[in-house]
């Protein structure tokens, strides 16, 4: 299906249950016209698209945005980091979720929303509209954390951490313990390329890229892999090429 030429599509994401598919569409024209991306949710059984509008009217290009699970609801972060909850098939008011600066996802199994504020990450229940307080991360100096993934009831949270000297792993932190489930590779076998949770929080996709490839990206004999992490037990169940897990989409 041909939805519009010259153009280009990004972050291509589903409703999963709700048949919807969303994108950010950018014409391909001029740089110097200034056009910018417009979101937009595509229903491939009526063959219906719809652009996606903001609180004033105006299509939104968005610099994130998520299904709200189990919905056809958007949650969108705009370039001036406010937050923004929309239904495009009812045409319900817009709903402003506050600023923060960076989104999350969601918990497993819930429509709870995490982001982060400046470092202090929140929890946002989008069907009260309740927000809470994430406990404190307890982690060691000079570490960052690159991603946050709730793992849903009282599991806590997988954490991607970096720290100064460029080394990188993964932890679980629940109740203020830091658990460490994997650590990347010292020799050139493979940096951590990209981290995402399975729906159920049970893996993690951990996807690797040899250290030797950022030097030479366009050679053919550095192939990602991707391991896949019990999050419980911290065991490498299994392991393959390629790095696009259809569950990271």
């Amino acid at each position: 299906q041909t939805l519009a030429d010259n153009s280009d599509i990004s972050q291509l994401k589903s409703s999963g249950p709700g048949g919807l598919l969303g994108f950010v569409l950018t014409p391909l024209n001029d740089p110097d016209l200034g056009g910018g991306g417009q979101l937009h949710v595509y229903d491939p059984v009526a063959a219906k698209l719809i652009t996606v509008s903001g609180l004033d009217g105006k299509p939104l290009d968005p610099l994130d945005w998520a299904f709200v699970p189990g919905t056809t609801s958007i949650v969108a972060q705009t370039t001036d980091n406010s937050f923004y909850l929309i239904d495009p098939l009812d045409g319900e008011q817009t709903q402003p979720l506050g600023g923060h600066t960076r989104m999350y996802g969601f918990v497993p199994g819930s429509t709870t929303l995490i982001v982060d504020d400046n470092g202090d990450y929140r929890a946002i229940e989008l069907a009260t509209g309740n927000t809470s307080t994430v406990p404190a991360l307890d982690l060691p100096e000079a570490t960052a954390i690159q991603q946050l993934m709730p793992l849903g009831g009282d599991r806590g949270y997988a954490g991607w951490v970096a720290t100064d000297d460029g080394a990188a792993s993964v932890v679980v932190i629940n109740d203020g313990n830091v658990r460490l489930i994997y650590a990347e590779d010292p020799d050139p076998a493979g940096g951590i390329q990209s981290v995402c949770l399975s729906p159920n929080g049970q893996y993690l996709a951990v996807a690797k890229l040899p250290r030797d490839a950022a030097t030479n990206p366009d050679s053919s004999g550095f192939a990602n892999r991707t391991e896949f992490v019990d999050t419980a037990t911290g065991r490498t169940d299994h392991d393959g090429a390629g790095s696009q897990v259809n569950w990271c989409n």
